[in-house]
């Protein structure tokens, strides 16, 4: 890895994400995901059931995991925001087109905004 990516994952405080655990059970990983897919049309559940417990998977769950690595103040919007509602931000077709499932899309906020 590079020095300067090195550095910026340390930055972030993102080390647990690029540092793979050394011991896991696929069979768990697969019941997360498989477990993780929307029930209903419309619900949007950010937690998943494996083997009997709900595990949260929402923003501050994964903050949690990274140790809280970003605190914002109240209006501040995170790096991911700002970047989204610049003009020349992400171009959400393209991105659409290519993460979807065929015929599906992102869900959508009551203003039609990918979320």
């Amino acid at each position: 890895m590079s020095t300067d990516f090195q550095e910026e994952i340390a930055r972030r405080r993102w080390t647990s994400l690029v540092t793979p655990m050394a011991k896991f059970d696929p069979n768990i990983v697969l019941e997360f995901y498989a477990n993780a897919w929307p029930k209903e049309e419309g619900v949007r559940d950010i937690r998943s059931w494996v083997r009997g417990q709900w595990i949260p998977f929402d923003a501050d769950a994964l903050s949690q995991f990274l140790g809280d690595p970003l605190v914002l103040e109240k209006g501040q919007e995170c790096e991911f925001s700002q970047r989204r509602n610049r003009a020349d931000g992400f171009d959400e077709e393209a991105i659409a087109q290519l993460l979807c499932i065929p015929g599906q899309d992102f869900s959508r906020t009551a203003a039609g905004r990918r979320v």
